[in-house]
């Protein structure tokens, strides 16, 4: 009998097994060994991408990926080949993200980032075809460059439905973002600062339900302001929340006297003292008003 030694391939595995193999991988090993060959791209694409929260992290000098699947505990994308390995798998056809968070070191978003939007372009990666249902923007520095706006724009309008913005954006940079289908399509924007309605309106063409503000410091909103959210209320159906406050605002309570504006009756009002504005809140009659529980709920 003549026998033959020889060292195992991946190729000489047999396909089921290999398939099986595939089906125990993760998202990312996945996405890259669909690569390999005909077939084990045929293996890896019968089974779900899917990432629950897509992380994000980048400094002055690094990028840091990390991973959450519903299956599967949390994992990074190793620091070699870490950028051509993270392009993969933005590229893996039927790829869908819950939540993508985007964020940075005191540095704010830079290099990393730049360089991230700039390899999505030259990957081939197309504007308005990623799969995303929400997308969070986090930078305690002020963000001057359009890299955030260039990333919001590769997600499919109508599928992201989630925008969080907890950086304070230049008016240039939320101009062009407020003019992103992304943005007009969403159905819930939250900001971390309240932006200068007299200078734009980044609500003129929006489309969606659900709007929080959180500014970390009482803010005043001119009466020039007041207008344009009363004009955006007036847009919205019955369904819509509106909620604006800044960290110190408690609640309203029925005994407590404010000079009161409306904006609209039936959704909210705007509550100012001496030109300040402490919050915009729905109308709760006082029979249904429970001040210790209700005063802390309000916002959220």
């Amino acid at each position: 009998m003549l026998q033959i030694k020889s060292n195992p391939t991946w190729e000489g595995i047999p396909a089921e097994l290999r398939r099986e193999i595939i089906s125990k991988m993760n998202v990312l090993d996945r996405s890259v060994i669909r690569y390999v060959t005909f077939t084990d791209g045929f293996f890896a694409d019968s089974f779900p991408y899917h990432i629950d929260t897509l992380d994000i992290f980048t400094t002055a000098t690094e990028l840091y990926v990390n991973i959450k699947e519903t299956i599967r505990p949390a994992y990074s994308i190793p620091k070699t080949h870490r950028l051509p390995n993270f392009m993969c798998l933005m590229k893996t056809r039927g790829l869908r993200i819950e939540k993508l968070n985007i964020s940075c070191d005191r540095h704010g978003f830079g290099a990393q980032l730049q360089a991230i939007v700039e390899t999505m372009k030259e990957s081939g990666i197309l504007k308005n075809s990623l799969l995303i249902n929400e997308i969070i923007f986090y930078s305690v520095e002020m963000t001057w460059t359009n890299d955030i706006l260039e990333m919001l724009e590769f997600c499919q309008a109508g599928v992201l439905t989630k925008i969080s913005i907890k950086t304070t954006l230049t008016d240039q940079v939320l101009a062009g973002i407020c003019n992103t289908e992304q943005w007009n399509k969403s159905d819930e924007i939250t900001l971390s600062y309240l932006p200068n309605l007299t200078w734009c309106n980044p609500f003129d063409n929006w489309t969606g339900s659900y709007l929080q503000i959180n500014t970390p410091v009482p803010v005043h909103i001119t009466d020039a302001g007041i207008e344009r959210i009363a004009e955006l209320y007036r847009k919205k159906s019955g369904r819509a929340k509106f909620l604006i406050g800044d960290a110190r605002w408690i609640g309203i309570g029925p005994s407590v006297h404010y000079a009161k504006r409306t904006a609209q009756k039936s959704l909210l009002e705007v509550y100012s003292v001496n030109g300040f504005v402490s919050g915009l809140v729905y109308p709760i009659p006082a029979k249904d008003f429970d001040f210790n529980h209700d005063r802390f709920n309000l916002l959220y």
